[in-house]
């Protein structure tokens, strides 16, 4: 937990758990880009996240598994737009686009995500890199 005469970070409550401090997803890590979400992930835990999900190549799993074990993991080339949208249901906030990649997948993927997150009224959302690079791409968007 941070604390900083810069930081004003909410206490903690002496009965609360994982559940009480919201729920981050981070979206990207291309097969040859990893770092970028597991950044990500550690980050929303030291900013005072209580649960947070890294969505990414699985091939990346091991590696944010060693380095932090309490960060859950999941297989992105595994959802399809209804298990995108279950899995929205139950989070707080995305960070989308870190390691993502530029290649043709990457572009389906970003569609396929971003697409959904758009309608996504209740889930604070930031866009990192390579998301931010196609949004850029594209001609015609409701943003």
């Amino acid at each position: 937990y941070l604390t900083s005469p810069e930081i004003d970070l909410p206490k903690r409550q002496a009965f609360g758990h994982k559940g009480s401090y919201g729920h981050i997803l981070v979206v990207g890590g291309h097969a040859n880009m990893g770092g970028a979400v597991i950044m990500a992930a550690e980050a929303a835990f030291h900013a005072g996240a209580g649960k947070v999900t890294v969505m990414c190549n699985a091939s990346h799993h091991s590696a944010i598994l060693s380095r932090s074990p309490n960060i859950m993991v999941q297989d992105i080339d595994q959802f399809d737009s209804a298990k995108i949208e279950t899995l929205l249901s139950q989070i707080d906030a995305v960070c989308f686009g870190m390691g993502l990649g530029r290649d043709d997948q990457s572009a389906q993927i970003f569609q396929r995500w971003f697409e959904i997150l758009q309608s996504q009224t209740q889930l604070e959302i930031v866009l990192d890199a390579d998301a931010l690079w196609f949004l850029a791409e594209e001609k015609n968007t409701d943003l």
